[in-house]
């Protein structure tokens, strides 16, 4: 029994020491800082992790649970951008309306949307991601909530402007 409690503890000291044991412990359960090599030759700064950077203006949806996943900061070419993941909501429609409504009531131009996407699966099944796209004072924040996986589901927001997603139509998810 001595050598397993040791066998586990000298696997703890291992991966403790791994560098990318680190890594990957903080991208699960911190910030994990790394640049991001450009096209363009810059180096853009990033954190992934749940404890990345948000921003206050960037309003969080009631009813859901939310996770920050990453933060993208400024560079030469990109604008500063992140994203957090979305589950625990039982309707997607229901969300997206809540969410349109908090955001104009704060002053925000909103746009919401609908689009039915194929996903990768076999055999191809089709989802519907109910969206919300909102502008305020240059920043931009897009909800994209599925009715089919919540692991598509995601808050994301940027600095500047948001394209808007090609072949959604204008409107709430029914």
């Amino acid at each position: 029994m001595r050598w397993v409690t040791g066998l586990i503890i000298a696997a703890g000291v291992l991966g403790g020491a791994w560098p990318a044991a680190k890594v990957l412990w903080d991208m699960e359960t911190g910030a994990s800082p790394f640049g991001v090599g450009l096209a363009d030759g810059s180096v853009q700064q990033a954190e992934i992790g749940p404890k990345s950077f948000w921003p206050q203006w960037a309003l969080r949806p009631d009813g859901a649970r939310f996770t920050v996943r990453a933060h993208f900061g400024p560079a030469a070419s990109q604008a500063e951008t992140g994203y957090a993941e979305l589950g625990g909501f039982d309707d997607p429609a229901a969300l997206q309306a809540a969410y349109a409504q908090k955001l104009a009531a704060a002053g925000w131009e909103v746009r919401p949307m609908h689009l039915t996407v194929a996903l990768p699966e076999v055999p191809p099944r089709s989802a519907r991601l109910c969206q919300v796209l909102a502008r305020k004072d240059g920043n931009s924040l897009m909800l994209s909530v599925t009715t089919d996986t919540q692991g598509l589901s995601r808050l994301h927001w940027t600095r500047g402007a948001m394209p808007p997603m090609q072949g959604g139509e204008q409107g709430l998810c029914r």
